[in-house]
Parts: C-alpha cells; structure tokens; sequence
C-alpha cells in the first residue's frame, strides 16, 4: 500500500507491528511480545496480461439521418466560423474483562463498543460513516490518556519492554489473551487486544456497532490479500489472521484489533477506495483528514480533486492552493492548481501555473498528460494562432495517457484510461468548428473511439456509467456545430437510459446533481441542433428537460465561470425558436430578458479568451427587440455584439464579412430612426466588409422592421449548407500557449 507517498507492508501488522502516524507519514512500530501465525501466502492470482495499448484505431458511429438543405431564413443561432484556427501537431469503551475461562465460540467475544461516556447496544449500525468516536478501552484512550493514568487504572503491567521510542507494556487479563499497550513519551499512542477467540470481520463490527461497508481494506503488497480492516472514525484497525488460502469455506478471521488515535492517512485511504458515486461520503472522508492532518499536503490534493467532481469550483481552488503551498515543487497538485483555477474563470493564471508543469523537468506522466489536456481546453478559448494548437496538445495527451493504460497500478490506470476518454472527445469537439473535408465522418472516428474505450473502462476496469452521459453530451456538442446536422434523440436516449440506472444504483445528492446538470447541457444542445433542422416541437420539447435539469442547480454551480453563460445560452435558444420559426416576437424577448443579463456577465475576465459567436446573439436578440418596438435595445444590442464580432475579427476566428450584418441592421435601424449620419457611416462601414460599392441601407418594409438581416453564419445555418474545403496542413506544435 502507498500512502502520501509512503510504501507500507501491511501484513507486518499481524505479525506484530502497528500502524501509526509518525511524523505525518505512516509508519510501523514493531512490538516485542507479538503470537506466531500461518504462514502467509506469496502468489497471487493474475489475469491475462494486457495489451500495450487501448487506443482504438479504426471504428465509426452508426450512421445517422442527415436532414436536407433548407430554404433561406433567419437563423438566431451562431454557426462555425468561416477562418477557424489551423490544427496544430501534436471515544468509546470495551466491555469490563470477566474472570471466566476463554471463551470457545466466535459469537462470544467480549467486545462492545461505547461512546466516551455512554454504552452503545448492540443495535444495527447505521448505515455510512459515523462521527469520530475515538475508541476507548477500559477508560484509557489512545493519544490522550498518559502513562500515569495508564498505571492508576490499569495498576502495574505484568511485562515491560522497550522500543526505539518508548515502552511497550503487557497486561494480562482473563477475558483476552493479551493486550499490549505502546507508550511513547509519557502517552499512551497504542494498544493491540488480542482475542481468545477469533471472529469473523463482520461479527466484530457488529461487537463494535461500525458499518462493514464504510471499512477501509488494507492490502497487503506482496499478497494482494486483505490484511486489515480499519474504521477511520474509532480508530480500530483488525488485523485480518494470516491463512494459505481465503475461500468461501475458509473465511476470513480476525483475533487481533489495534486501537490508535485517529488519522488521516486512514480516512484518505477510504475516500480513494470510495466510487465516484460516492462523492459526498468521499468529500467528507477527506475533510475529517484535513482536520486531523492541516499540513498534509496530499490530502489536501484528494480534497480538491473531489470538489471539483463535485462542481465546487472556488472551494477546490483553494485546496488546490493550499496543496500547492505546502509542497511547491510537487506538479500533480500544481496541474490540480491549474486545473481549477479554469473553473473559476481565472483563465489566464491558469495557463502560467499549467504552463508550468509543461516547462518542469522529470514531470510524472500522469499529470505531464492531464496538464497537456488542460493546455489544450485552454487553447481552444484563444485566437486564431493559439487555438489552432488544441488538438496538438490533446494528441500529446493521448500519448502521454496511452503509456499508463495498462499500467498495474489501478488507480494510475483508470485515471488514465478516462483522461484519453476526454482527450479524444475534445478533440472530436475540436474538429468540429473547423473547415475540413467530410467533417462529419472525421468527428464520428474520434467520438467512436472514445466511446469505446469509455465502454472498455466500464465494463473490465470499475468505470462509472457517468462516462457514457460524458460521452453522449460531447458527442451532441459537436453535432450542435453541424448545419445540417444529425438527429439527436438516439444520444439523448443514451444519456437518459445510463441516468436512469445510476439513480437505480446510487442516490448521492452530489453525484445526481452533477449528472443532471450535464444532461441538461445536453438538451441544450439538441435543443439547438433541432433548431437547425426545423423541429421547432421537438427543440422546445427538449428546452422544457433543460430547465428542468438546470435551472433549480444553476445557483448552487455560481461560482463556476461556465454556469451563468450555459443557462443564458440555453435562455437565448429557447427565444430564437420561439422567433425563427413561430415569428413569436414577443414570447422571444422574454427569454432574452433573461438571457441578456447572464451572457454578459464577466465572471471570467481574461486576457486570453476571444468571443466566438456571442456577438452574433446579440444581434440576433436585438431584431425582435426592434419588432416590439423597443429601438432603444434593440440599438445597443446590435452595437454590443459587432463589438463582439469585431474581438472576433481580430482574434482570427471569424472572418471580416461577418460584421456586415451588423453594421447593415444599425445603417438601417439609424436610417428609420432619421439619423441620416449614423446610418451612412454604417452603410460605409458594410463597404468596408463586403469590399463592395454603392451598398444602401434600405427603409424598413414596416416600421416594426426594419429590413434587419442575422449574421451571415446564422443566414449559412438556414440554407444548412456545408462548406466543401481541404484540411489545411499540419503545423509544429509549441510548448507554449500564450504569446510572448
């Protein structure tokens, strides 16, 4: 077992050492009068050996149905950009001793467990952890009680012996066949009871009214065996009897229990070995470690890592920190750093301290692949030339991942497995906004691939359903980017069949919530493809599961930068179905009365992020604005957003034409308001884009309308036509992202 960074042999517990917190590493002390045991066993049974690599090459999506070209119309939706970036190279008391001879039956053991001043019964536990409740035996408590009270109510021991760093003192009583206690500078820091009679683990968490299920196991190394069952909140570890064989007819026995004070490495150890279903247990597992160990850095890393599962975004951030303060040069909690301070919105640190983790030598590859991911998100929010290097940095992070896919350590394995999960799905998201020929096909590949290596993860390595909604949701995310695009219902059943059974399965409030919220992202997402296709019933259909699923989770995720712009998105879709297809002016601009204010919210300032479409919603909001006669919003909207096409402009990732809708709806809107010189410098300024002479801003047909176009690439979803482009060349990948 490795624990913050310390290996332990385990089995050394039964063979007469303890476990114990010295000098916050966990380390074994032996003890000098420990019983003679079986002899362990040395092998271990092992599968078939894995294959070198879990990168699928070849497999596509089934098909789908693609929908025909439309007529053109008005389409309130951002589309792709025609100049997209180039893709880049990759306390508690025993039951008093009796006087009777030993005891013969397991069910007989004279073990009850009570709080510090109260008897507990023998009465089913309850279910999940317990508060901490640190075990006392006959009113000496390990880590509080000192040697003289150790004397006073226990009296002389019978032997005494020394250690490194203290005494170890035998008792012997005649309900037990020994019990050793370890006193270390004048404090009693262990005891170690030995039965007469050994019982199953089960039976002696009954004795101690501790849940089974919320035991840590404690492996051996050399074995793979169980060699310990500990219960972090009572400070009992059982010492699991060492046999040749563990069967169903050879079960396991315990005839020894170690009382200690209660530590971290413990509850650590538990929060690892939890589900990630478990993430609220998990999440209080590894504040009880933090409590107990404040200047443990890995715990604070686990922490973190967890909240962010969580979606606690600026909570995380700061354990992130405090790991990262404590142990400066470790980069695994130095990409963790990285990792959440892009939650929050603070995206421009977050490239220097992931940058940083790139830059460092002798980088672990784990985190070396999770920063090159990481890198590659970031990127993506960049101009032309910085975003144009985000599939590099994912294929680097495949590489890097691919190396640990089949390594022995299972943790190490799983989280690589899921990180080339997400790494291939970025970058099918990734493909997606390009120009490339056959498109579709090229992100079919790479989602195909994802998902098998989700499914492989499933079904042979303890991975969770929750992979499969990651999967569905990416996949629709890209789709979303298609005009035409493909029918969405066969991704959303996905995610509603895998939803379903892990509510079957688990009812963490946490864990729920945070599969709901990305569901929800989800028909928002075939909310907008169909959009696309002309399904105003069935978008509509799929917005009322959206704001089902977000609205009443969306305060509890505030604190994450992409929270207030999801569910302002989500509002603004709603109102341009509601607009485009119903001509339902006046139901559009109550959604966009509450999708203004959330969109342009500046939670995330950054010197790095380039709007994309989010100028193009704007002017898109401000044409029924204008039909509700509403000329004064319906003006700074327009201006609002070709200000926003303009960043788009200069970053490169949308070409100069794109602001010619823009300026030609405030050359018209000015031109109906009477105001002759704004609406001619606008005119100009559509000459400008277009490249054209002799453009005029024509008088509104109404004066409700007037004469007012959506973006060119919304004008591009209507006719739902496909670019036919070659995929430009590879480009050398850099090691860094911002420019100097």
């Amino acid at each position: 077992m490795r624990l913050f960074g310390h290996s332990i042999r385990i089995e050394q517990i039964a063979r007469g050492c303890r476990l114990a917190l010295v000098g916050g590493a966990i380390c074994l002390v032996p003890t000098s009068l420990s019983y003679a045991a079986d002899d362990i066993a040395s092998s271990v049974v092992k599968g078939n050996s894995r294959e070198s690599s879990v990168v699928i090459a070849k497999s596509k999506l089934e098909p789908t149905e693609m929908v025909e070209e439309q007529a053109d119309g008005l389409q309130p939706i951002s589309t792709v950009s025609d100049n997209e970036p180039q893709l880049a190279d990759p306390e508690q008391q025993f039951g008093p001793p009796t006087k009777n001879a030993a005891l013969g039956a397991a069910d007989k053991v004279p073990v009850k467990i009570a709080s510090n001043t109260t008897e507990v019964d023998d009465a089913p536990p309850t279910a999940g952890p317990q508060p901490p409740q640190p075990a006392v035996f006959h009113g000496i408590q390990p880590g509080v009680s000192t040697k003289k009270q150790l004397i006073d109510s226990w009296g002389t021991p019978d032997e005494v012996g020394p250690t490194e760093t203290g005494q170890l003192m035998t008792f012997h009583m005649d309900s037990f066949r020994g019990v050793e206690v370890l006193v270390e500078d004048g404090l009693v820091t262990l005891m170690k009871i030995s039965l007469h009679a050994s019982a199953s683990p089960e039976q002696l968490a009954e004795k101690v009214a501790a849940d089974p299920a919320e035991a840590v196991k404690v492996i051996s190394d050399e074995t793979g065996h169980v060699a310990a069952y500990a219960y972090p909140e009572r400070g009992i570890v059982m010492v699991v009897d060492e046999s040749d064989d563990i069967t169903p007819q050879q079960a396991e026995r315990v005839s020894e229990m170690l009382l200690q004070p209660l530590d971290a490495e413990t509850f650590c150890l538990r929060a690892e070995q939890r589900t990630l279903g478990d993430l609220t247990l998990r999440i209080a597992d590894l504040k009880q470690a933090v409590t107990l160990a404040p200047r443990e850095s890995h715990a604070h890393w686990m922490l973190s890592r967890a909240l962010s599962d969580a979606g606690l975004a600026e909570e995380a951030e700061a354990e992130a920190q405090r790991a990262v303060d404590l142990e400066p040069e470790n980069m695994a909690y130095r990409q963790q750093w990285g990792k959440t301070l892009a939650a929050v919105g603070d995206f421009d640190n977050a490239v220097i301290i992931t940058r940083e983790v790139l830059d460092a030598e002798n980088v672990a590859t784990l985190p070396r692949a999770a920063a090159l991911h990481e890198m590659g998100l970031l990127a993506s929010l960049g101009d032309a030339e910085i975003a144009g290097k985000a599939i590099g940095f994912h294929n680097m992070a495949i590489a890097e991942a691919d190396k640990l896919a089949t390594s022995d350590v299972a943790s190490e394995r799983r989280e690589a497995k899921r990180l080339l999960v997400n790494a291939h799905l970025a970058i099918a998201v990734d493909i997606s906004h390009r120009d490339y020929e056959d498109n579709m096909d090229n992100v079919a590949q790479w989602v195909t691939r994802a998902s098998a290596l989700a499914e492989e993860l499933i079904e042979n390595d303890g991975g969770d359903l929750g992979l499969r909604i990651t999967v569905a949701e990416r996949s629709l995310a890209a789709l979303a980017n298609f005009k035409p695009s493909n029918n969405p219902e066969p991704l959303v059943q996905e995610i509603e069949d895998s939803l379903r059974e892990i509510k079957s399965q688990t009812d963490d409030p946490l864990w729920i919530s945070q599969l709901e919220w990305t569901a929800g992202i989800a028909y928002q997402h075939a909310l907008e493809i169909e959009h696309h296709r002309r399904h105003p019933k069935q978008a509509l259909e799929y917005s009322e599961k959206a704001i089902e699923l977000m609205a009443d989770k969306a305060e509890a995720r505030r604190e994450l930068a992409e929270t207030e712009q999801m569910v302002g998105k989500l509002y603004f879709h709603i109102g341009a179905v509601h607009a485009v297809h119903q001509s339902e002016h006046k139901e559009a601009v109550k959604w966009y009365d509450r999708a203004f204010p959330l969109m342009a919210s500046e939670k995330a300032k950054s010197e790095l992020v380039v709007p994309r479409h989010e100028g193009e919603a704007l002017v898109s909001m401000a044409v029924s604005y204008w039909d509700q006669n509403d000329q004064k919003r319906a003006i700074k909207l327009t201006e609002m957003g070709a200000d926003l096409i303009e960043q788009a402009v200069s970053g490169g990732v949308i070409t100069k034409d794109n602001l010619a809708v823009p300026y030609g709806n405030l050359a018209a809107m000015h031109k109906q308001l009477g105001n002759a010189t704004e609406a001619q410098r606008y005119a100009k300024l559509v000459e400008s884009v277009k490249g054209k002479s002799g453009t005029e801003a024509k008088a509104p047909a109404t004066s409700k309308s007037p004469g007012m176009a959506r973006s060119r690439s919304q004008q591009n979803s209507a006719t739902a036509s496909r670019r036919n482009n070659t995929a430009p060349s590879r480009q050398p990948s850099r090691s860094r992202v911002m420019k100097r």
